[in-house]
């Protein structure tokens, strides 16, 4: 059983910062995590032998996330699928790559 740790800083203080969720993304290749800053981070499966897990990459809401999901047929291989949606307060509902973390559409 191996145990693994992230190191990642927040914006602002981060003294009140907190996991909320965290879904595998569905070819199992990184984890999508939320956290209370508002921040969705993309997780890649760390190499043999590092014990840290740091963020590829961040997409940040404006106010706080409801929800997110990956695109169901999301595959690392083909990147036109690798991307998830997200809803917060008082916002439309955002689709991000996962590659970059840009906003590709609102709705």
């Amino acid at each position: 059983r191996k145990v693994f740790q992230t190191t990642h800083s927040s914006r602002g203080s981060g003294t009140n910062n907190f996991l909320k969720g965290c879904k595998w993304a569905p070819d199992g290749a990184c984890l999508l995590t939320c956290s209370e800053d508002n921040v969705l981070r993309i997780f890649n499966w760390p190499q043999e032998g590092a014990a840290d897990w740091e963020p590829a990459v961040s997409a940040s809401e404006g106010e706080a996330v409801y929800d997110y999901a990956w695109y169901p047929h999301m595959n690392s291989a083909d990147p036109a699928s690798c991307c998830f949606v997200t809803s917060s307060r008082d916002h439309p509902v955002h689709l991000w790559d996962a590659n970059t973390g840009s906003l590709r559409c609102t709705y």
